[in-house]
């Protein structure tokens, strides 16, 4: 427990997300609640880039509001908005999951046409 600075019954969350806190530790009581909440905030980075893959674990899990961000990964403004979309996106851990869709992969075309959204929209919240 001591090599990740916590007492005993410490509860620490170890994380493999670029960018993002390794290890986050569970404050306050220690209850079946609390675990819970802690275990579903941190399964997930910050960011969940869209994919057949994480739709299960995005649309499927115990958090039920979502934010998306469609845009191009390959637009020039795409560093500077996913930057600004993770920072705000750290102030909502287990409240909210915060989606980035992809517009420039093809796969993505059937949650685009739910949402409407179409490649030449450009950045859409």
């Amino acid at each position: 427990m001591a090599e990740f600075g916590l007492s005993d019954g410490g509860i620490v969350a170890v994380r493999d997300f670029a960018d993002e806190e390794p290890r986050v530790a569970l404050e306050g009581d220690v209850t079946e609640e609390t675990i819970g909440t802690f275990v579903s905030a941190n399964r997930l980075p910050s960011v969940v880039e869209f994919s057949d893959d994480t739709a299960p674990m995005i649309f499927g899990g115990d958090i039920k509001n979502h934010f998306l961000l469609f845009s191009d990964s390959t637009s020039d403004s795409h560093a500077a908005v996913i930057s600004t979309f993770r920072k705000v996106s750290r102030n909502f851990p287990g409240k909210m999951i915060c989606v980035f869709v992809d517009t420039s992969k093809s796969d993505n075309g059937r949650i685009l046409d739910f949402f409407g959204v179409k490649k030449e929209d450009g950045n859409v919240v």
